[in-house]
Formats: C-alpha cells, structure tokens, sequence
C-alpha cells in the first residue's frame, strides 16, 4: 500500500511540475478556508477503516454538479470515475475495495450547494466518506 502510494504522490507531482505546486493544489487551494486539520480527519478516518478486520470496502460518496455527474455521456471521465481509478490500486494493495457512488446532479438545477441538505438521502447511509 505504501509503494502504491509513493507512486500515486509521484506521479501528481510530477503532473503539477513539483512537490511545492502539488501540495498547493491538492491540499491548499481547499483546505486554508477550513478552521479544522481537514488532512488529519481524513487519514484517522482511512485508517480505522484499513485496520478494522471485518471492513473489505471503503466506499466515498461523491455530490456535486455537471463534473461530478458527467454530463453529456462523459461518465468515464467524471470526476467519482477518475477518482475510483486513481486511488483503487492503493486500496487494493490495503486488500480492500474502494467505492465511490455518485450523485453528481447537472442539468436539472441541482447544485452542490443544495445538496449537502440531501446527503443523507443522496449518498449511500454507509459511505466512509462524502465529497
């Protein structure tokens, strides 16, 4: 899991031309609005997940607008399908399976900031984790 990792965190850097520009835009351009460690929560809750014997999946719930969706027959290239191919291998290397279940709305004047009134609705009751 941890050399699946290294290679995922190469390759991001080297898509962002660095390790600085790629902190930037991984980490800072959403994170410095928050108050809270937003990074440590998400790793706590990625490892109880990895170290609790009877979990074989962890599972995202996406919400959000068109590119979360994949408007016009864009599914593949949806953000929650690159996202499951990006990180599946590493969650593999961990023995278990990683999920993401999208309930992106479009066109139909959903947004994202409406939606996280719905999560529970929107989302599986079981996600690990919602975006």
């Amino acid at each position: 899991m941890r050399n699946e990792t290294k290679e995922l965190i190469s390759l991001l850097e080297q898509y962002y031309g660095g390790q600085e520009q790629a902190k930037n835009m991984m980490l800072e351009s959403w994170l410095s609005s928050w108050e809270f460690n937003s990074t440590a929560k998400l790793v706590d809750t990625m490892t109880r997940a990895i170290v609790t014997p009877d979990q074989d999946e962890f599972i995202i719930g996406i919400i959000g607008s068109s590119v979360a969706a994949g408007n016009d027959n864009c599914a593949y290239d949806s953000y929650p399908s690159q996202l499951e191919r990006t990180l599946s291998p590493i969650w593999k290397a961990a023995g278990m399976k990683l999920v993401v279940h999208n309930s992106g709305a479009g066109q139909c004047h959903d947004s994202h900031l409406n939606q996280v009134y719905c999560v529970k609705q929107n989302v599986a009751p079981n996600s690990d984790i919602v975006q």
